[in-house]
């Protein structure tokens, strides 16, 4: 009896000893097992009968403390008790199932774990940033090709376009061509086989051949036609041009020619003769006709001072020149009389609204006009220039209008004197006729 009670008293303590530790061992079991993951837990649930091993940390360290001291304790008791029979203590906690669990690393597995949730998450974030930037870099690429696209859409017809366009055309048109001259040929060859029908194949090839020789002959001899009318008209084109340079010349002769008379009719108006002059270079032999002359001076106050005869451009007709002084006089008013100098001149013209080209065979192709040159209004009051109207300018007119012309220039030089202006030109028919042909058929001369 006292061999079997003597060894329970330890063994029971041993066995509280190694409940407690597995407790405070379990207890930070599960904590390590929320911490780590299913593979540490794997890890840390060993065999039951290996011994433990020694784990870094302050709580690996106590646990193998408290495990060394029941150790050491159960020693001392059995040492305390040899007379007790050791090895039936040691069977009766064999026969019953251990309670003890082994003591797990947890300082080392949860070090690993965190250590490889580190570089997981550091992965993590590196695999983040650089999907990130694959993203930016594919948005660029989707805002560029969409800015291409755009343009694409803008643009109607590129030049590659439009050259195949070109170049598709060119080769529609050449193989319609073609086809017309198939066809051509075909309608041919049934013609020829038509009246060859019992001839041999050679003879139908002869005659198709001599129909292809009509053929390329006619062509020739169109070609031939066109090329004659293209000579004919280069030939046209060489006269009409020739004629454009002799015309051009002319007009730089007649443009010249035009100064010259400009400048000879400005230094004559600076040199006029008197006007106060009455007397002729060479009196009339028949005093009768110097009565006349006088008469019809007095009658219509224009002074004839001089007369000479110039040369036309067509063969050389002769082209009288007069000098002319109109006088003003009004008996009823002490106004002081104005005078107007000017100069007539017979020309022979062309008729108007013939061909300006045309050439003047004789005489009969030409027309005897009248022309007005005034001088010495400069010398005038700009009032008095002004209400002479178109009589302050030089102007051609027909040789019948001398009447008109006559019964304007007295008008106008009395309203010049008188300072009137005249507003309704109805009365006077005669003057408006005159106003007329001095807009529609004068040629008004700088």
């Amino acid at each position: 009896m006292a061999k079997k009670t003597a060894p329970k008293r330890p063994a029971k303590i041993i066995v509280e000893h190694e409940e407690i530790i597995i407790e405070s061992s379990s207890s930070e079991h599960e904590h390590g097992i929320e911490t780590t993951q299913e593979g540490s837990i794997v890890d840390m649930a060993g065999s039951s009968k290996t011994a433990p091993r020694k784990a870094p940390g302050r709580a690996g360290a106590a646990a193998s403390g408290k495990a060394k001291s029941a150790v050491a304790k159960g020693k001392a008791r059995a040492v305390e008790h040899e007379e007790m029979d050791v090895d039936e203590v040691l069977l009766v906690d064999d026969d019953r199932p251990s309670r003890t669990k082994p003591i797990p690393k947890v300082s080392k597995a949860n070090a690993v774990s965190i250590a490889r949730l580190t570089r997981e998450k550091e992965s993590l974030s590196r695999e983040v940033d650089r999907l990130r930037k694959n993203v930016d870099s594919l948005n660029a690429q989707v805002s560029k090709y969409e800015e291409q696209l755009e343009e694409l859409f803008h643009i109607r017809e590129t030049e590659a376009e439009q050259n195949l366009r070109e170049q598709a055309e060119q080769y529609e048109a050449k193989i319609q061509t073609q086809e017309a001259l198939i066809k051509e040929l075909t309608s041919q060859l049934t013609k020829t086989k038509a009246l060859g029908a019992s001839a041999k194949a050679s003879v139908v090839q002869f005659l198709t051949r001599e129909a292809a020789d009509e053929e390329k002959l006619a062509v020739e001899r169109e070609v031939e036609r066109c090329r004659d009318i293209i000579k004919n008209r280069d030939q046209q084109l060489a006269e009409k041009d020739k004629r454009i340079q002799d015309l051009e010349v002319q007009e730089t002769i007649l443009r010249s020619d035009l100064a010259a008379e400009i400048e000879r009719g400005n230094h004559l108006s600076k040199n006029p003769p008197p006007p106060s002059a009455r007397t002729h270079t060479k009196p009339p032999d028949d005093p009768k006709n110097a009565l006349v002359i006088r008469l019809y001076e007095d009658m219509t106050n224009c002074l004839i001072v001089s007369a000479k005869v110039g040369k036309s451009a067509y063969f050389n007709l002769d082209e009288p020149v007069f000098s002319c002084v109109y006088t003003h006089r009004d008996p009823d008013s002490d106004v002081t009389a104005a005078s107007v100098n000017f100069s007539l001149r017979e020309i022979w013209e062309k008729p108007e609204g013939s061909d300006p080209d045309s050439p003047v065979k004789s005489k009969d192709d030409l027309v005897m006009r009248m022309k007005y040159q005034p001088y010495n209004l400069e010398n005038e009051p700009e009032e008095f220039v002004k209400a002479l109207k178109f009589l302050g300018h030089a102007f051609i007119f027909a040789r019948d209008q001398l009447p008109i012309f006559l019964k304007s220039l007295t008008e106008n030089v009395d309203n010049a004197v008188r300072g009137a202006v005249e507003e309704d030109m109805s009365e006077g028919e005669e003057v408006v006729g005159m106003e007329e042909v001095v807009q529609n058929e004068v040629v008004i001369v700088e």
